[in-house]
């Protein structure tokens, strides 16, 4: 023993060092171990993508957007209304001419000759009848923006699931790693527990010793990064699902899929980036035809009801002396003849905002399909690295049961089917970290395609 301390001293390990080193060592590996299935939360991907959607300020914005644009619609459609208006005039008027000017009425206001306390009312109504589709075509516009909203909120959700997707793939793998290196680092002490009675027997050098010791203390400095790499990676997850996740009692399930992986293939016109452009541009080219049939005349009817009444010295004998006046109806033609050359330069501008989103449209189906096509070809490497590592662990196992078997014998050093342990634990993790990319990648080919 007295033999193995100064092998260790030599090593960089001293006395209370030891001790420490010890102490530490079963403080994480408890740390590691301490979430069992019967009080840990266990994170599921559903889960995760419903409550991200949930708290998702994005999305809610989009929705409100869309009440917004159904709003827009009852606000074009109310230009087929009649425009009626109510007027009213009470006032004191002074006449400063001694009665020489004749009665003359300025807007609403009535001048008459006599000083006096006078009221008027008018009725005043308005109707726009031909348009020749003016306001046909807006309404249009206004339907067409509110549907390529809805479709926005399609591609909101679907960007907040393939984010999801990513986060929650780097949550579990850092999940995996922590059980993947507390199991090392268990494995690491058992081989620095059988290379100290090895050298207590004098069978090795205490060198042996020194390198198992500081193997062991490699593992756990990997284990504690790896803990606090799962930590970072909750936190992220936390941005999408704003809740905050108790680390030493948390656990990430796997994905759900254990059927047969199939790589789905996109259609980019039933995405709802196509169906969103293609109904902006759609609302784009009815406001064009709006703005067009603006230059035409626009026909209507109106009519004006008026009330006056007046007393020389009370104003509210006024009221009481209201008689109607006149009535009239009419028939209004505005044309346009010459608007400063606004309707052309709007027209000019709408063409241009069209011809934008038709190449916005354009690059994001190419950006769309290129992601799509990376994603497939990621999900093929990770399928085959399956395999490979999948017969490779198989070779692992067949090696690790015959140093089992040479141990159980006598005929080899236990630490030696340890160290294989070792090895085959870190392949498993290789093995782990590929099986979910390539669950993930099927999930992201499948959520692109589903839209």
């Amino acid at each position: 023993m007295l033999q193995r301390e100064s092998g260790l001293r030599r090593a960089g390990f001293s006395g209370p060092n030891i001790k420490r080193y010890s102490l530490a060592s079963l403080l994480i590996a408890g740390l590691a171990l301490a979430i069992s299935p019967a009080n840990a939360e266990v994170l599921t991907f559903d889960e995760v993508v419903s409550r991200s959607l949930l708290a998702s300020y994005d999305v809610r914005l989009t929705e409100a957007d869309v009440k917004l644009n159904k709003n827009d619609i009852l606000r074009k459609r109310t230009d087929y209304l009649p425009n009626i208006v109510a007027h009213m005039n009470t006032e004191y008027l002074r006449d400063l001419t001694n009665d020489q000017t004749q009665v003359a009425v300025v807007n609403n206001t009535i001048i008459p000759n006599t000083t006096r306390n006078q009221t008027s009312i008018n009725l005043a109504t308005s109707w726009n009848v031909i348009d020749f589709g003016a306001r046909s075509k807006a309404v249009l516009a206004a339907k067409e923006h509110h549907v390529a909203s809805r479709f926005a909120v399609e591609q909101r959700r679907r960007d907040i699931k393939l984010a999801v997707i990513d986060k929650y793939t780097e949550a579990l793998i850092a999940f995996k790693n922590v059980g993947n290196k507390a199991r090392v680092l268990d494995l690491r002490r058992g081989v620095y527990v059988c290379k100290s009675r090895l050298f207590d027997a004098g069978n090795i050098a205490k060198t042996e010793v020194a390198e198992a010791a500081l193997a062991s203390a490699d593992a756990q400095t990997a284990l504690i990064h790896a803990q606090y790499d799962y930590i970072e990676k909750l936190k992220e997850l936390s941005e999408y699902t704003h809740d905050i996740y108790n680390v030493t009692a948390t656990e990430i399930a796997d994905y759900a899929d254990t059927a047969p992986q199939t790589f789905e293939k996109i259609v980019l016109d039933r995405t709802p980036d196509h169906k969103f452009y293609d109904r902006e541009i759609a609302s784009k080219r009815a406001e064009l035809k709006a703005l067009d049939r603006q230059r035409y005349p626009q026909i209507g009817l109106y009519s004006n009801f008026y009330m006056y009444g007046f007393n020389q010295y009370r104003i509210f004998q006024s009221f009481k002396a209201l008689r109607p006046v006149t009535i009239s109806f009419g028939l209004s033609v505005n044309y346009p003849v010459f608007d400063q050359l606004k309707n052309y330069s709007e027209r000019q501008r709408k063409k241009i905002e069209i011809d934008r989103l038709l190449i916005e449209r354009d690059k994001k189906l190419w950006e769309l399909e290129q992601s799509h096509t990376k994603t497939t070809q990621l999900a093929q490497m990770h399928g085959v690295d399956v395999e490979n590592r999948t017969q490779l662990i198989a070779q692992h196992n067949v090696k690790a049961a015959i140093l089992g078997r040479l141990a159980d014998r006598n005929l080899l050093d236990r630490s030696q089917e340890l160290s294989q342990k070792i090895e085959m634990a870190e392949q498993e993790l290789e093995l782990l970290k590929s099986k979910v990319q390539l669950q993930a990648h099927v999930r992201k080919l499948r959520t692109m395609a589903e839209g």
